[in-house]
């Protein structure tokens, strides 16, 4: 027999705690899935969602017999289908925005300027300017320098004209009634008709590019980082001399870049940056 207190008892106790841990674990990843694919669809049967997670019936069933009973969960018994359920929804209408994002995306940014070699940085609206909130520098010597902090206007430079894109159509639209704007270099978007041209661009391909608009020598891709409304939270760019960054390399410069921003949003909200919402700008 075992003495109380004995290596070999604590050994085994705590290998019983180890596989409890673990099926904890299963389970809890089990009703992830669950959630996800009702989220994905807003709605969906039995059957559905035990194809979609790829659980057996029994499974599914038993887990959503416990998330219904929570609250977690809701099933109309006329369509026989699940439905995120009210508690969920209080807890998100209750839940606050994660302001500091800068230190929340940090790692992401690193990861983007190593993926890259280019300096990255993270930037958010202000008011009808943006600014960036964080970056990270590349391991080249030369460099183009934003100042954290700094207000630039919309219509110029790829995070800028991110930022500007996906916004609501209403607020898109006040603000081309009274922009006023200024040429930085024969590249910089100088027309209504040529920045909403470059919206409905931007908003179709999920990115933006800048070739020389701000700084004749500067270029620069980003993309968007949506939060858990669905609604843009900042933008992430690459930024680099065009000498390295222009029009025959962007390719891998903006897989880089979409990859890292659908990984923020994902941190931010849960989703894909694919399911933000991007209403017609027209």
């Amino acid at each position: 027999m075992w003495a109380a207190g004995s290596d070999v008892e604590a050994g085994y106790w705590d290998q019983k705690d180890c596989v409890s841990m673990s099926k904890d674990v299963q389970v809890i990843a089990r009703i992830g899935l669950i959630l996800d694919a009702i989220g994905e669809s807003e709605a969906a049967s039995l059957k559905e969602l035990s194809v979609a997670t790829d659980l057996a019936v029994s499974t599914t069933s038993r887990l959503l017999n416990s998330l219904q009973q929570e609250g977690f969960v809701e099933r109309d018994h006329l369509t026989k289908q699940y439905r995120i359920g009210r508690r969920f929804l209080r807890l998100a209408a209750n839940t606050r925005p994660r302001r500091d994002i800068a230190s929340i995306l940090h790692p992401l940014i690193e990861q983007l300027s190593a993926l890259t070699g280019e300096d990255a940085g993270l930037a958010e609206l202000q008011g009808n300017f943006a600014a960036f909130i964080d970056r990270v520098e590349g391991g080249h010597a030369l460099r183009i320098i934003d100042v954290i902090g700094r207000p630039e206007p919309l219509y110029v430079g790829a995070f800028r004209k991110v930022l500007l894109a996906f916004q609501p159509t209403p607020w898109i639209k006040s603000y081309i009634r009274t922009v006023e704007f200024k040429v930085f270099t024969p590249n910089t978007i100088s027309t209504t008709a040529d920045l909403m041209a470059e919206i409905e661009k931007i908003r179709k391909q999920g990115y933006a590019t800048s070739f020389g608009e701000k700084l004749a020598d500067a270029a620069g891709i980003a993309a968007p980082v949506y939060d858990h409304t669905g609604n843009i939270r900042a933008a992430i760019q690459v930024a680099g001399p065009i000498t390295r960054i222009n029009r025959r390399t962007a390719k891998r410069y903006i897989e880089a870049v979409r990859s890292i921003a659908d990984q923020a949003t994902h941190v931010l909200s849960g989703r894909p940056a694919s399911g933000g919402k991007a209403a017609s700008a027209s």
